[in-house]
Parts: structure tokens; sequence; C-alpha cells
């Protein structure tokens, strides 16, 4: 990825902004919407939990009510007036007597039931008011038939021969000294039944219940018995495998229900929530938002700042390419201690040493030139020199002196090969000839004599060398180490390294230098920086540096100089060459 951002041709602060809100924003957008679906998922879940105990409040408290209405119904076929009302038929005062107690529990405000009517096996009973009637009425009735086949003592049913469809009856044998002496039918509005479960239950939820055949009782929901039917039906909850189930959960998209099947009422009931959250108004959302503004703004504050230093940057890079023209001349303004800053250091430094190099350069043009000039000027024919000095050496050995007329050849000798520029490289053993020459000659100069000690190893006569590099380290010697008091001793030694270098050692036993000295002169040839003192500078450490360079120029900056001294004891010049034979 960081790769195809690298390759994107725009502007940099736009690729380090667009790595950033990657790096950021879509791990921050990610867990957003992980969030809100966890947060939606956990409201679902509060909605289900809502629905579940809803439904299971909802079936306690209607239990309950028919558990209240069954003990006044146990109440009212007990009593007396009703269970001795067959025995005593022909008396009008006793119908009148139970007429009153029934109607105390049907009638005004405080009725209990819609209607009740009493089923007598006595076919003798004389109907009153179509409470008190003979079994003969109803003993062809389906309800009656079942009621009495079933065995049991009581049942509630939504059929009572005379339902309404929104009546549940309770049907009860009534006893006289544990005689069966007939039935009970008491009817109950079934949606006064849920108006005092709903008054009771005070939930957010939406109540509802219907019998088998449908028929709705709408209680508290905003929808229609038939829209909460359709709802069951599209989600199957009419199968008859739904329908033996005691609970049935579903949802249509914005409703989240639950409906518990009763078979032994013959009703379902049920209850249903909106899923119309507001996850906006969750704790864990508005952590969430804050969180979301404050990264916004961290985001702002990082572009704001990127774009601070690339102005930066393009400001000193327009500075930069201005120098470049005006031929490396002025320099970039420090404003920042950073990164920024340092780097405009850096560069004001290498305009710096630009300068002085540009400067150096112009001088060694000068001096090339001078030298050039003044070559010219002492310009003399090499093979004149060596003519003249080989016809004054012919009159000497005429003349009979053939010491000088030896001494004057050596140095013609001397001369021919300091002269000769065509060969850059000579034999070891054609360099330390010409020293014993340039030693012999300046033997005839002082008193006492110097004393020389070259001596080269089997081998390595042919060993080629750079020409004229013994010479001038006897010239130091003799110049700047030679003490008044000693004869200065030369001692010039090989040493075999390995099968590809081998080591000059050039010793002198004159003055010498102090450890400073030693340390400097190692660490200007070793690392090809020279401290140049112009005119004040001496001849001797002129010849070291040049010998230098020309070895680093030759084999590359491993094969340097190096020196070692102690004043007033000796002066070492170590030159490591490659073994290169002629």
């Amino acid at each position: 990825m960081f790769k195809i951002i690298s390759n994107i041709k725009s502007r940099l602060v736009f690729k380090i902004t667009f790595l950033f809100i990657i790096c950021v924003f879509v791990p921050l957008f990610s867990m957003t919407a992980f969030v809100f679906a966890d947060i939606n998922e956990k409201m679902i879940e509060e909605k289900e939990d809502i629905v579940n105990d809803v439904i299971l409040e909802f079936e306690q408290n209607f239990e309950r009510e028919l558990n209240r209405y069954d003990s006044m119904v146990s109440s009212l076929i007990k009593n007396s007036v009703i269970a001795e009302y067959p025995l005593r038929s022909e008396e009008e005062i006793t119908g009148e007597d139970a007429y009153e107690l029934v109607n105390e529990f049907t009638t005004g405000e405080n009725a209990v039931f819609d209607s009740v009517a009493f089923y007598y096996f006595n076919n003798n009973v004389n109907d009153f008011e179509n409470i008190f009637c003979s079994a003969s009425y109803v003993e062809k009735e389906i309800w009656y038939k079942q009621f009495f086949t079933s065995g049991k003592y009581a049942v509630w049913s939504m059929d009572a021969g005379k339902s309404t469809g929104n009546s549940l009856y309770r049907i009860s044998k009534i006893f006289d000294d544990s005689e069966e002496i007939g039935v009970a039918v008491v009817e109950i509005n079934i949606e006064k039944i849920l108006r005092t479960i709903l008054v009771e239950m005070k939930s957010e939820a939406n109540l509802f219940a219907f019998d088998s055949q449908k028929t709705g009782f709408n209680i508290n929901t905003e929808k229609t018995n038939k829209e909460i039917v359709k709802a069951l039906e599209n989600n199957g909850f009419f199968m008859q495998s739904n329908l033996d189930n005691r609970v049935f959960k579903f949802e249509d998209g914005k409703n989240i229900y639950t409906v518990k099947n009763i078979p032994e009422y013959g009703l379902s009931l049920g209850c249903f929530v909106t899923k119309n959250m507001n996850i906006f108004t969750d704790s864990s959302f508005i952590v969430l938002m804050i969180v979301f503004v404050i990264l916004t703004v961290f985001v702002l504050l990082f572009y704001y700042f990127i774009v601070s230093i690339f102005r930066t940057f393009n400001a000193d890079i327009e500075r930069m390419n201005e120098c470049i023209e005006n031929n490396f001349t002025g320099r970039l303004s420090i404003k920042r201690n950073d990164e920024i800053g340092k780097i405009e250091k850096q560069f004001n430094l290498m305009l710096d040493k630009l300068d002085a190099l540009g400067k150096k350069n112009i001088l060694r043009e000068q001096s090339q030139k001078q030298a050039e000039i003044k070559a010219l000027q002492n310009q003399m024919n090499p093979h004149f020199i060596y003519n003249m000095l080989n016809t004054f050496r012919m009159k000497l050995v005429l003349n009979g002196d053939q010491q000088t007329a030896e001494e004057i050849a050596k140095f013609g000798k001397l001369i021919r090969y300091n002269m000769h520029t065509r060969e850059n490289f000579v034999t070891l053993k054609e360099e330390v000839m010409h020293l014993n020459y340039y030693i012999d000659l300046q033997n005839e100069r002082f008193t006492p004599k110097i004393v020389y000690d070259v001596q080269i190893p089997v081998g390595y006569g042919d060993t080629k060398i750079p020409k004229f590099i013994l010479q001038p380290l006897a010239e130091n010697s003799i110049k700047y180490g030679k003490k008044a008091s000693a004869p200065l001793k030369i001692t010039v030694a090989f040493e075999n390294i390995d099968s590809k270098c081998f080591l000059i050692s050039f010793t002198d036993n004159g003055k010498g230098c102090d450890r400073r000295t030693v340390q400097s002169l190692n660490s200007q040839l070793s690392s090809g920086r020279y401290i140049h003192k112009n005119d004040t500078e001496t001849s001797s450490t002129i010849g070291l540096k040049n010998i230098n360079e020309r070895l680093r120029l030759i084999y590359g900056e491993e094969y340097h100089m190096t020196v070692n001294s102690e004043p007033d004891n000796f002066f070492e010049v170590l030159i490591r060459l490659p073994d290169i034979k002629g």
C-alpha cells in the first residue's frame, strides 16, 4: 500500500495526509460501524427481553384474573340458595332470593359477570328469568356434552351455546351434599379482563389477544386486529405446528412480536414493541462521538502541522534553486531548531565548502599556470646538460683527475634520471642505485660522512615502484635531520607483508620531531587533507605530501605513507607498496 501511495503523482503533503486518513479514519469508521451494529444489536436484545418479560407478566396476570373469577364463581354456586333451588322450586320466594343473589354479580357498576345461568338435572325446575332452568334445555348442546365427557368439575370455554365471540365462560358442576344437581355457566367479558390487566401492567409494549377463530381483542395497540392477524398469518403463526407451541416469536421489520398460545382457554396472548430505536441517545454512542470529534480535531491539527512543514520545505527549495542559479551565492535563513533547521544548516555548510573549494581550485589553477610559466623560463635541454657534464668528465680523465670525473659521471646520471619524465615507474634496483649516487655526491660536501645502509632482498630487484620516491626522503633527512655533533645514518629496509604487498622503511637517526607533529602528519597523510601553511611550510613537509599524493593517485587511498619519530632520536617513514614485478 505504501508503495502504491508513493507512486501516486501528487504533492507529498497530500500523500502523507491521505495515508494518515487511511491509517486513522478507516479504522475509526470501522469501529464506529461496529459500535453502531453492537448498540443496535444490544437494543434489539433489550426489546426482545422486554417482550419476553411482558408476555410472561401478561400470562401471569391473566391467570391471576381468571383465578379471581373462579373463586367468585365457586363462592356463588356453593351458596345454599343456589344449591337448594331445585328442591324448593315451588316456593316463589326462593326464586326471588336466588335472583337477587345472582343480580348482585351481574348488574350495576360493580357487576362481575356478564351473565349467569344454572341448569339443574331436576326436570321439574321452572325457568326463572332464563337464569334457573332445567338441564333438559341444553343437554343436547355440544359444549354440554364436551363438559361431561371431560370428567372435570369445572372448565373454561369460549363456547357455551350463546357465545357472542368476546366472552369467556366458566362451566362448573353444582353440588348439594356432594351430589351433582346441575351445571352453572358464568359468562365473563374477555376485554374486561384484559383492560383490568392493562391498568395493572403499565407496559410500553402493545398488548393484544385473539381466539382460535382469529377474533381479536384489541387492548392498547397502534395496529388494528386485522393488521395484527395479517402479520401473524404472514409469519406462519396459524400453522398447526406453531399453535402447538407455547411461545412464538418473529419480527416484521418494524416490530418484534411475541405470542403465547393458551389452548386450555382457547386464547392466544401477545405483545409487540417497535424497533424505532434511537441509538443517538445511547451513552456509548455519545462517547464515540466525542472521541470522533477529538480525532477530527487532531487530524486537522496534523494537517495544519504537515502543511506548515512543507510550506517551509517549498520555500527552502525555491531558495536553493536561487542559490544554484546564482553560482552558489546567498544562504538559507535558519528559523527552526528541528530537522528542517539541520537540513538548512547542512545546505549552508555545503555551500560554504563549495565556495572554499572553488577558491582553492582557482588558486591551484593560478599556481599551476605560474609553475608552467616558471618551468618554461627555466627550461633547458637535459641532453645538453648531460652532454656538457660528460665533456667535463672526459677532460678530467685526460688530466688524471679520475675521482672528480667519476663524481661528475654520477651527477650526470642523476640529472638524467631526474629529468627523464617519460617513465613513471622504475625497478627497485634502479631507484636504490640512483639513491646511492645522490648520497655519494652529498658525502663530497659533508664531514663527517653520511652513513647509509640499503639492502635489497632477494627477488625484489625487479619490483616496479613509482620513480623518485626515495631520493626526496634522503634530501629531507640531510637537510632537516642532520646533527652537527654526530654523523647522519640512513637505513632503508624492506619487509614482506604478504604475497601482494611489501613495506619500505626509510629511517634516519636525526633530530626527529615531537608526538604532536607525528600525529598531525599521519592524520594528513591518511586522509589526504593537508594543512597548507603557504610560505612558512617546510620543503620537508611538501616533499612528504607530494610523495604521498602520488601513491594515493597511483594505487588508491589504502596505499599511503605513515611516519614515526622520537625527538633527537630517529625519524622513520613507512611506505606500503604493491608487489608488482617488472
